[in-house]
């Protein structure tokens, strides 16, 4: 059985991936490096799986925020020192771990853009 989620690519450093299954209890809150004390604190709010899933995120080298909800979660990367293709094998890893489910079988759905204006192009999502 797979693991499915839809990716919406927003701007270059700017994913949303969107879950069918609650990531994080009721509460959406952001966190970026270095975790400050109120990001600690927040930790602790959002639950076992949420907690477990920042914290992971949050050592991914190039990784400069997520954001996390229920059923969503996005992520703000530095494309300066990292691409895409180099940090989304190791956020879907992360995920992986969080549910528990098998290495290398989350599905990944590229959603439309809302705003097509807003988006990257095909090549910078691809992580070229």
């Amino acid at each position: 059985m797979s693991f499915k989620i839809g990716v919406e690519c927003w701007t270059e450093n700017y994913r949303c991936y969107h879950l069918g299954a609650e990531i994080s209890e009721h509460l959406t809150c952001v966190f970026s490096k270095p975790l400050q004390p109120l990001h600690k604190k927040n930790l602790q709010k959002i639950g076992k799986k949420g907690r477990s899933f920042v914290t992971q995120v949050l050592k991914i080298p190039g990784i400069q925020e997520i954001l996390i909800s229920p059923l969503r979660f996005c992520v703000r990367i530095n494309r300066r020192t990292r691409s895409w293709k180099e940090v989304e094998p190791a956020i879907l890893e992360a995920l992986e771990k969080t549910f528990r489910q098998p290495k290398g079988k989350t599905e990944i759905e590229h959603l439309p853009p809302l705003n097509p204006s807003l988006t990257e192009t095909k090549e910078q999502r691809s992580g070229v």
